[in-house]
């Protein structure tokens, strides 16, 4: 009976879209400022969010980092991996969303662990998440999609397993 509520916030929220285009064809200006984020566009134009890094002064150690990063994401898909030096774990998380009537829309992406200048953070391949499986739709980057949101919920990540790696030293 509660998923029969959902439908009408579902129905208001597509029919939002089809009335405004999907949002704008222009980056939001809530992203004007955050370093490190890469953009580029759906198959319509509307702009993306491709790549995001984050950079902090902690370096990391092949020891703790797979149970920090564990500890960091909020549901990893599957176990850490490291190869070349570089760590990798593919997570859902969750963002803030001010649009359509739904408070929190799921997310999921890759992340990727360097040991450049300290640890770098690499967010790639993010799509929004339906069920805990990824959709086709790219985390979009106007301002109807609420953009810094979703980049705040990363920046989240990245300080929970910078400060498991502080912890470890």
């Amino acid at each position: 009976m509660q998923n029969l509520k959902f439908y009408p916030v579902l129905a208001l929220a597509v029919c939002l879209i089809a009335l405004t285009g999907c949002g704008t064809t222009s980056i939001s200006p809530a992203m004007t400022g955050k370093s490190g984020v890469k953009y580029g566009a759906d198959r319509d134009g509307y702009p993306t969010m491709i790549e995001i890094v984050f950079v902090r002064s902690t370096p990391f150690s092949e020891n703790s980092t797979p149970a920090c990063i564990v500890r960091g994401v909020e549901q990893p898909v599957s176990a850490p991996t490291f190869s070349d030096g570089v760590w990798q774990v593919t997570a859902t998380g969750a963002m803030q969303w001010d649009g359509g009537g739904v408070s929190s829309l799921p997310f999921r992406y890759n992340l990727s662990l360097k040991p450049i200048n300290g640890t770098t953070y690499t967010f790639t391949r993010m799509f929004y998440a339906n069920g805990g499986v990824a959709s086709a739709s790219p985390l979009m980057a106007s301002n109807w999609w609420s953009p810094e949101h979703a980049y705040s919920a990363m920046e989240e990540v990245v300080g929970r397993i910078d400060e498991c790696l502080s912890a470890g030293r």
